[in-house]
């Protein structure tokens, strides 16, 4: 079963994790990159339910969940949609995020338990 997507078209309002509140876009949001660095290909400590985060302006993952993976056969240069990587996941309590900023392009998180 696909899942979910909430659209959000907004430049001006943070964003956050849905699971563990961790900011996603807005002030200091630049922890982000320090915690995908951190994990260096494992699942993110500070939010396991964090699957997946792909940029579209540079076409790329910025973090895929180990299980992602090692499930697809994915990596962070992959380039599978991310619609199609939601609709073939298949986990507890997921959801995606398709984040619209304006100038900076379109986010897309996905979360959940797999």
């Amino acid at each position: 079963m696909a899942i979910p997507v909430i659209t959000i078209k907004d430049d001006r309002q943070d964003l956050y994790a849905p699971y563990s509140g961790l900011i996603l876009y807005g002030e200091n949001s630049e922890q982000i990159v320090d915690i995908f660095d951190k994990a260096d290909g494992r699942e993110i400590e500070e939010d396991p339910t964090l699957l997946f985060c792909y940029v579209s302006d540079i076409s790329m993952y910025s973090y895929l969940h180990p299980k992602l993976r090692e499930i697809f056969n994915l990596s962070l240069d992959d380039d599978m949609d991310p619609r199609e990587l939601c609709n073939a996941i298949n986990a507890e309590s997921a959801l995606a995020l398709q984040h619209d900023a304006g100038w900076s392009g379109e986010t897309w998180w996905g979360f959940g338990k797999l």
